[in-house]
């Protein structure tokens, strides 16, 4: 039991670095202790709340003083219109982020980290090592932090050259900046925790492929399960205790994707919505950029900081997407894997309890949706792709034609 506890305070001080960005960012506000690992405190509350009301302070100005006022304008040219829509859409969508992170998805999110450790728990006693599920662990936070870091530091850079060359809209660059930045970092958010997910599906995958190698008809064989020279029975014995074990990894990990689906379901709908509205802007921008008689050179200092901000809107999209195809990936290997350990019968003597395993298995499935609306997988990309080009070409007809 020690072991276990030990290895709990292990995995929180690994996922603690990931949250402490959240918990700056004031969409985190619960303290952090390591008694308790997460609970509602006053301070974190009241830095949150004031957070949020800057950065709606600042969107607002952004919106009222410059979008509002041009998106009145009857004779504003068509990309500048689409434009500040997406600058709209943006600030709808942070609006919902923050209230979001301020109401349930910071409880929920400490629900599912929670959930995390007590499976840890479970993992330890099906010969899964800690050092390997901290390794695991380890791997995904450092993908975070690496994207996060080659995000801002690109940023910095782009930002250093859009000042110097429009000084006078310093902080309109910001509020932009600001915006693109919530959504990039939420998006990093459902990605980790996702990711932390789907390791624990491929540590259950392992706990199960080693059933897949143990032969009750030749107890002599070397088996990665036989780790020593007990009784046939008391093997067995141990085996269902660990059918059990599994089963209810399983079980919690379902109810972690089904807790994440629920909970940023609306912000994916939002954040894809948003992030194709950008994606069609910026291919339209872009093309209307080349047909126009400007300076090669000129054309390529738009075009390639118009393609960095392409770029991030297609990792937005394809980090959304992998992530939530990987992870219901993983939870279907483990069905398959459950469902061929009853084929191959390795395990008559307790075929009753194999079967019971796989029908448990089968009884649950993982599937991401946004809202119900159309599943986060690869046909998702493929929908975007096509309907960006088929407005693309609309909206360059209609450009033509003015």
């Amino acid at each position: 039991m020690r072991r276990h506890v030990i290895h709990s305070t292990s995995t929180f001080n690994i996922i603690k670095g990931f949250l402490l960005i959240y918990k700056v960012l004031g969409l985190f506000p619960l303290s952090l202790t390591p008694g308790n690992h997460y609970k509602t405190g006053i301070i974190s509350l009241i830095y949150s709340w004031v957070v949020t009301i800057l950065v709606a302070f600042v969107m607002y100005l952004s919106i009222v003083k410059r979008n509002w006022a041009v998106l009145s304008k009857i004779d504003s040219s068509l990309p500048t219109l689409m434009g500040y829509l997406e600058q709209a859409a943006l600030f709808l969508t942070i609006f919902i982020i923050f209230s979001k992170s301020l109401t349930n998805l910071s409880t929920q999110l400490r629900g599912i980290i929670l959930n995390l450790l007590h499976v840890d728990s479970y993992l330890l006693r099906v010969r899964i090592g800690a050092e390997q599920i901290d390794h695991t662990t380890s791997q995904v936070v450092r993908r975070f932090f690496t994207y996060l870091y080659a995000y801002l530091l690109s940023n910095c850079l782009f930002f250093i050259y859009k000042v110097k060359a429009s000084p006078q809209k310093y902080w309109i660059n910001v509020v932009v900046y600001v915006q693109y930045f919530t959504i990039f970092i939420i998006v990093l958010e459902y990605y980790t925790v996702l990711k932390l997910i789907q390791s624990r599906f491929e540590l259950l995958n392992q706990a199960i492929g080693k059933l897949l190698l143990y032969r009750t008809v030749n107890m002599d064989a070397p088996s990665p399960f036989l780790m020593d020279q007990r009784s046939s029975m008391s093997q067995l014995i141990e085996i269902k205790g660990q059918l059990e074990v599994l089963h209810q990894v399983y079980f919690d990990m379902v109810d972690n994707c089904s807790n994440m689906n629920q909970n940023f379901a609306i912000l994916l709908l939002f954040i894809l919505t948003t992030t194709f509205l950008g994606t069609t802007t910026l291919v339209f921008v872009m093309s209307n950029i080349i047909l126009a008689s400007l300076k090669g050179s000129e054309i390529g200092t738009i075009i390639l900081y118009l393609s960095y901000w392409l770029m991030v809107r297609c990792f937005v999209l394809v980090v959304i997407v992998t992530s939530s195809v990987e992870t219901s990936s993983e939870a279907c290997k483990a069905r398959r894997l459950a469902h061929r350990l009853l084929i191959e019968d390795n395990l008559p003597e307790i075929i009753d309890d194999v079967t019971l395993f796989a029908n448990r298995l089968y009884s649950r499935k993982v599937q991401f949706t946004a809202c119900g609306f159309f599943p986060l997988d690869f046909t998702l990309l493929y929908n975007i792709i096509g309907a960006t080009t088929t407005y693309w070409i609309i909206l360059i007809q209609f450009q033509l034609q003015v």
